[in-house]
């Protein structure tokens, strides 16, 4: 701490993320078009698709993410600390394993246009998206679409607030409207989704029902 103090003033503190973010790495890159499969054999607390403490602009759009198996596997997608200003677009997420998770988000960050499908964790499932610890703020989670399949599965998990995480990550302080929640085995999913978070203002146009899908079980998604 004296070192601190000597190199930085005595006193100081560390800035919010705007203002560390000048000096992040990985700003503006595009991740597109992957087929990813099969990761996080052996491994734990890993994803497919990760993004941390890197800096503003990266776009992760229209990936295809399948037949994530293995026993530790975390979210599929997964913001982490320290992360904000990044795009996931148009991903289709299908058939992971593990925790069985979709996305986690942990700050300002844009979800539109996704789907997330068949989810098959093996324990410690929270839930399709998960809200961790990092007010929300900012975040934008639109036009997306949640297609459970087995039952006892959770849409949405929130941390409430606590001691480490004074205001929680909730969904009411996200802009999240025009979703779509469906569950194959219980016909109640989405409209307990909706009946739970419109009281609190977000998922007004959202909807519960079949998305329709032309053939599932062939990953056709059209």
């Amino acid at each position: 701490r004296d070192e601190l103090d000597a190199a930085l003033g005595k006193g100081f503190k560390r800035p919010g993320w705007q203002g560390r973010e000048p000096f992040l790495h990985a700003r503006h890159n595009v991740v597109e078009y992957n087929d990813f499969h099969n990761v996080m054999q052996i491994t734990g607390d890993g994803n497919t698709i990760y993004v941390s403490g890197c800096g503003t602009g990266n776009t992760i759009r229209r990936n295809w993410c399948h037949d994530n198996f293995g026993g530790y596997m975390n979210a599929v997608i997964r913001n982490d600390d320290d992360q904000h200003g990044s795009i996931f677009d148009g991903n289709i997420v299908a058939r992971s394993s593990g925790h069985g998770e979709g996305f986690i988000n942990k700050g300002a960050n844009t979800i539109v246009n996704n789907i997330v499908a068949d989810l098959r964790p093996t324990h410690r499932h929270r839930s399709y998206l998960v809200l961790v610890r990092y007010d929300q703020t900012g975040a934008v989670h639109k036009g997306n679409i949640y297609y459970a399949r087995r039952p006892g599965q959770v849409a949405i998990s929130e941390t409430k607030p606590n001691q480490r995480s004074p205001k929680g990550a909730l969904l009411k302080d996200v802009d999240s409207d025009r979703n779509v929640y469906f569950s194959e085995a219980d016909p109640e999913w989405g409209t307990k989704v909706l009946g739970q978070f419109r009281p609190q203002g977000v998922e007004k146009a959202s909807q519960s029902g079949d998305p329709l899908f032309v053939d599932a079980d062939q990953d056709d998604y059209r």
